[in-house]
């Protein structure tokens, strides 16, 4: 293959050969950016180098090479790069780096805007190369070389190598010799052709978009519309088509009145956003495309920064330009996650003031601290209106929730916190009580690990909450002389119903020491105690204490691997429990051997309606040596949920209960699979 490079070479100036960028290994060599005046600067720039992205160290070694003699210079603009994702995935390309740094040189500032980007870039190519080129002149010439462009993106193959005869000659010629296109030789067999192609893709998304602008209000318009549509109504959200919409909308009202209908349809708000950002438009959109982005339930989960950016820029026009309250009112439920508080904290604050009649809001893995946290609390609406609030997985929190207290007392309506994960420490539980104690119904404080071990500080605290229905303290470390001060405080709120102590590995082998300070929690209604190594010699003092729970409904002991193979030593103590109306029993090890006295205990207990026996691994293929005990076992029952592996097993389930009974449902998902985790845990068992 041949490369038509004509361009002459310079001493001191950069030169596409000498740029290399392969993966992670690129390589800036190219000497101190040359002087601002140099015309060739952009002439035919690294149309042929072999460069396959920048990585980001590359991209900051590049900039602070092109600016050697002002460090202050390119440390802003790599900052500017970093804070927009878009930008970053631009300045991959070594071209499109180097016409970033030649605007930030001229101008200090990079346009607001991608399509205000892509405009500038294209008018420094062409008038570096011909100074008194005129801008209408090469919107023609963009224009026309944009029309091949987008027959390409439109095509099912999307070929984007072109012949010199796909172009109009004088645009070809003008996009050519400013450098936009490049031409190279091309040797097949016996043929020779110049095949022609765009130096980045993106400049021919923009191109292939100023054509498309030029046809609004023509039919032609709308069908390249309705094309693009079909691909914004698939399930993955994302358009192989979004930058050529984007730059559609790009300062053109005509244009993005057109689309933002069809893409709020696609229900992709992201797009919707940005698509109207790009225009820059000083109207309102119209009121159904308002209405698809402020809905009831209103959700930002991973949202870069030029995505979010443009999301407030919306909002703050709709709240501009009239009617902001009204669209703003409908929101009743706000999700933010992975949230950037230090650039957004304050428009997002500003969001929530207008939104009146917020009920639930959500703001975690953000990293937010107790000033970001007051900064949005104090702009609800007061009286507020929330009921529920979500602060997890911000580990800032942690020892400082007593700084939230002022702002957590306005919250007169507030039924549920959640503040998993986020480092809580013993002194963290007395502001919460005392700020809310008189109105929460739901705390989760789950995988706060150093709550455990000193619930004697924190425990008593809890009694303060007179309204608690349901606690979590999944995951928390909590040990064994952690339950009393906790269940001594919660035997005082008679609202309680659900005590959740799921993760708590220490629990286990000690229950005779703190199963029953339980006793007192009598209005409980669902005990949670999955994942917590219990013994055989555990379920006595569980099965005693809960029996004085005369209201208690489900007993969940889900994933305690250890009871597994004595059941004989532990299932008569079941029955003490003759109110309870549901028992799980998943991933227990469960073997066929456990079955007889299960069956036997269970058969005893006329109120246990539902029994889940899933995912007990050692009950696969051998349900001859047990299924004749589901008969006594489903005495009582209404439902009985179990595993198997084989359709044998099936055969002897039927022929015990009967076929196709409607007690029994049967999970057929998990097989070979469940085998091999079978012999995972016996050999963990066989090692401890």
């Amino acid at each position: 293959m041949e490369k038509n490079n004509s361009s002459g070479k310079k001493r001191g100036k950069p030169d596409p050969d000498q740029v290399q960028a392969v993966g992670k290994k690129a390589k800036v060599v190219n000497t101190p950016p040359p002087p601002l005046d140099n015309s060739s600067l952009v002439e035919k720039l690294y149309a042929h180098s072999k460069a396959k992205g920048f990585s980001d160290t590359d991209k900051e070694e590049y900039v602070n090479k092109f600016f050697n003699n002002d460090p202050d210079k390119a440390s802003k603009l790599n900052k500017q790069i970093q804070l927009s994702d878009t930008l970053s995935d631009f300045a991959k390309s070594p071209m499109v780096l180097l016409l970033m740094c030649l605007l930030w040189d001229a101008e200090n500032t990079l346009p607001d805007t991608r399509t205000r980007l892509y405009k500038k870039s294209l008018q420094y190519i062409f008038k570096r190369k011909t100074r008194d080129i005129k801008d209408d002149e090469i919107s023609m010439i963009l224009i026309s070389i944009g029309k091949v462009a987008l027959g390409s993106l439109l095509s099912k193959d999307q070929s984007f190598a072109f012949t010199e005869g796909d172009f109009e000659k004088t645009a070809l010629d003008a996009a050519l010799n400013a450098g936009v296109l490049t031409s190279e030789r091309v040797i097949d067999g016996l043929e020779t052709y110049q095949r022609v192609t765009f130096i980045h893709h993106t400049f021919l998304e923009y191109c292939a978009a100023m054509y498309w602008q030029s046809l609004i209000n023509t039919e032609e318009f709308d069908r390249i519309l309705d094309q693009t549509e079909v691909e914004l109504t698939g399930s993955s959200r994302v358009s192989r088509y979004d930058y050529l919409l984007r730059f559609c909308c790009g300062d053109n009202e005509a244009c993005t009145n057109h689309i933002l209908p069809k893409v709020h349809q696609g229900r992709n708000s992201k797009l919707v956003v940005i698509c109207y950002f790009e225009s820059q438009s000083q109207e309102l959109p119209p009121a159904n495309v308002i209405s698809s982005i402020l809905t009831d339930s209103v959700r930002l989960y991973s949202w870069n920064n030029d995505s979010t950016n443009a999301f407030f820029h919306f909002l703050n026009q709709v709240a501009a330009l009239g009617r902001g309250n009204d669209y703003f009112t409908m929101v009743k439920r706000l999700a933010v996650s992975y949230f950037n508080f230090q650039r957004f904290g304050e428009d997002l604050a500003k969001s929530i003031k207008l939104m009146t009649n917020l009920q639930s809001l959500s703001l975690s893995n953000s990293s937010l601290t107790a000033a970001n946290t007051n900064q949005i609390l104090s702009s609800l609406a007061s009286p507020s209106t929330l009921t529920e609030l979500n602060l997890s997985d911000n580990n800032a929190l942690g020892g400082s929730v007593s700084s939230l207290a002022p702002q957590l007392m306005k919250l007169k309506h507030l039924k549920e916190l959640h503040l998993v994960d986020c480092s809580l420490q013993a002194q963290d539980v007395s502001p919460i009580a005392k700020s809310m104690g008189n109105t929460l119904v739901k705390l989760n404080v789950s995988l706060n690990r150093a709550l455990g071990g000193c619930a004697s500080i924190w425990g008593p605290k809890l009694g303060e909450m007179v309204c608690l229905q349901d606690i979590k303290l999944r995951y928390c470390s909590l040990q064994g002389t952690d339950i009393e001060p906790i269940a001594v405080a919660l035997s005082g709120v008679s609202t309680l119903v659900e005590l959740d102590l799921e993760g708590n590995p220490d629990l286990g082998g000690c229950a005779k020491m703190w199963a029953q300070h339980l006793k007192g929690m009598r209005h409980l209604e669902e005990v949670n105690m999955r994942g917590c190594k219990l013994r055989d010699k555990d379920i006595e003092p569980i099965a005693v204490a809960l029996s004085d729970m005369p209201d208690l409904i489900h007993l969940n002991l889900w994933d305690n691997y250890a009871l597994g193979g004595c059941a004989s030593l532990w299932a008569q103590h079941l029955k003490k429990m003759n109110h309870l109306k549901e028992l799980t029993l998943m991933d227990c090890n469960l073997t066929g051997g456990d079955m007889e006295p299960i069956a036997e205990s269970v058969s005893d207990m006329p109120n246990l309606k539902h029994l889940d026996l899933r995912h007990n691994c050692p009950l696969f293929r051998c349900a001859s040596f047990w299924a004749p005990h589901l008969k006594l076992m489903t005495k009582h029952l209404t439902s009985l949920r179990m595993s198997y592996s084989t359709d044998r097993d099936k055969q002897h389930t039927d022929a015990s209960i009967g076929l196709n009974s409607p007690i029994l449902c049967l999970d057929y998902s998990v097989r070979l699979e469940a085998l091999e985790k079978m012999n995972r845990i016996r050999t963990t068992l066989l090692q401890m």
